[in-house]
């Protein structure tokens, strides 16, 4: 009866949170192994590993044309998320930011340029420096930056993982959740559980929070954008935004500091919501924050979303486990059915994931010349 899979479930529940004292309890201090794949990089004396610049076509001369009625209904956001001069790319470029923060520090500002046009975006170094310095560990753990743009918006970028290391810290606060959702996909009729895993979280995170505080990387993030307001004396719009593990701190953040943010593939916060430290408000859940939910990316499916999401697309192959939550390929198909617009299309869309050349429009070279001949799907492994 009710009592014996009632039972049942807080079984798996508490094997869920032994799991995740063991995953917490986890500590590594390695850097990661010599990269020689042209793909990745890794910076001499920090050993981040970040990705290599996207291969973005000129400026003007090749452009997706948005698909009509295939469009997503997001493609442009909401009038108080544009940026300059984009007001029917909005999703793309938080798309894009959530990727730029991959790549290495001495490369953002020129891919910036590139992507919005000299003079439309600055990469704010000195201010994510000052902030760094101001608290303890801020030299290390979670990586972000700041943008600011010349119609007074500002944007934090928050990176997610690229090693194992990166992976198994970020990770460590949805692994009960995680765990705990796969326990309950096999009980039967398991979403009637559904109303007490806030609940169930709780009690689990007041039973781990001194290791939690230890290793919650939103706290930064959350603090940054206190600095901003009080310190810097920034009266504008802030906003957050971030891709995988990046994403998922993006939209805490979000709910902690009530700011819009937009996360690509991150992992949601409605069952957990009362884990962290404040806790987060539902209402605000549902208000401030917006996740894009790629087809078979296990990661967004983490946690229960609030009310904003895009479900989109994803052509990566069947069998590519991974390909689904690839941050540029979620880019690409933004741009291909929502249009490009003023916006470079990154020649990986046609290269790597498996998307039509994007139309010419003016310029002496061919797509070929820009981009080279391959065409494939081969995602990011290629």
């Amino acid at each position: 009866g009710a009592r014996v899979w009632m039972g049942v479930f807080i079984f798996f529940a508490l094997v869920a949170f032994i799991f995740s004292l063991g995953s917490i309890s986890y500590k590594h201090d390695s850097t990661p192994d010599e990269i020689t794949d042209d793909n990745y990089y890794v910076q001499e004396g920090l050993g981040q590993l970040f990705w290599g610049t996207m291969d973005l076509t000129p400026r003007g001369q090749f452009v997706y044309p948005p698909l009509g009625n295939m469009q997503y209904p997001t493609c442009g956001l909401s009038k108080e998320l544009e940026f300059p001069d984009g007001e029917l790319t909005a999703l793309a470029d938080y798309a894009f930011l959530a990727t730029l923060i991959y790549q290495a520090p001495e490369t953002l500002q020129g891919t910036l340029d590139e992507w919005f046009g000299p003079g439309v975006g600055t990469i704010e170094s000195n201010m994510t420096s000052s902030f760094r310095q101001s608290i303890p560990g801020g030299t290390n753990a979670v990586n972000y930056n700041i943008v600011s743009f010349s119609n007074g918006m500002y944007v934090v970028l928050v990176r997610g993982s690229t090693t194992a290391w990166e992976w198994m810290t970020d990770a460590q606060l949805w692994a009960a959740i995680a765990l705990t959702q796969v326990f309950q996909f096999f009980l039967p009729a398991g979403e009637i559980f559904d109303p007490i895993l806030d609940g169930v979280m709780k009690a689990m995170a007041w039973v781990e929070s001194q290791r939690l505080k230890e290793i919650a990387l939103y706290t930064q993030t959350t603090q940054l954008v206190q600095f901003m307001r009080d310190y810097v004396g920034i009266s504008g719009p802030i906003h957050i935004t971030g891709q995988s593990l990046g994403g998922g701190i993006a939209l805490i953040t979000g709910a902690q500091a009530n700011i819009p943010a937009i996360a690509i593939s991150g992992p949601n916060n409605v069952f957990s919501r009362l884990t962290y430290d404040p806790p987060l408000d539902l209402d605000k859940i549902d208000a401030t924050l917006f996740n894009v939910i790629p087809d078979r990316d296990l990661v967004p499916r983490v946690d229960e979303p609030g009310l904003l999401t895009q479900h989109i697309a994803c052509r990566a192959e069947k069998n590519d486990f991974f390909g689904c939550h690839a941050s540029t390929r979620t880019l690409c198909e933004i741009l291909y059915k929502c249009g490009s617009f003023n916006r470079p299309p990154p020649c990986e869309c046609a290269v790597k994931y498996g998307y039509p050349e994007a139309d010419r429009l003016g310029g002496n070279q061919t797509y070929s010349d820009v981009c080279g001949t391959k065409r494939s799907n081969d995602g990011w492994y290629a």
